[in-house]
């Protein structure tokens, strides 16, 4: 098997490639952390990143509590 190109970059620039940008925010949300990139012309700008625990998980947990205790979820 042949490859004729390999090109490694970081998620948050080949995510704002994929919109057709090379400039701009991007926010990923996971399970366990929340990540803020602001990129410039392709270039992550590291010392504005910001990462939070406030996550996929932590929001669902949150979201959860809120609709048991308003009765729109029912208790397992």
């Amino acid at each position: 098997m042949s490859v004729p190109n390999l090109h490694f970059g970081l998620h948050a620039t080949l995510a704002l490639y994929s919109s057709g940008r090379c400039t701009g925010c991007v926010v990923d949300c996971g399970d366990g952390t929340t990540s803020i990139v602001p990129i410039f012309r392709a270039v992550e700008q590291r010392r504005s990143r910001r990462v939070s625990v406030l996550s996929g998980s932590v929001l669902t947990d949150f979201m959860i509590d809120i609709f048991r205790k308003r009765s729109i979820l029912k208790s397992e």
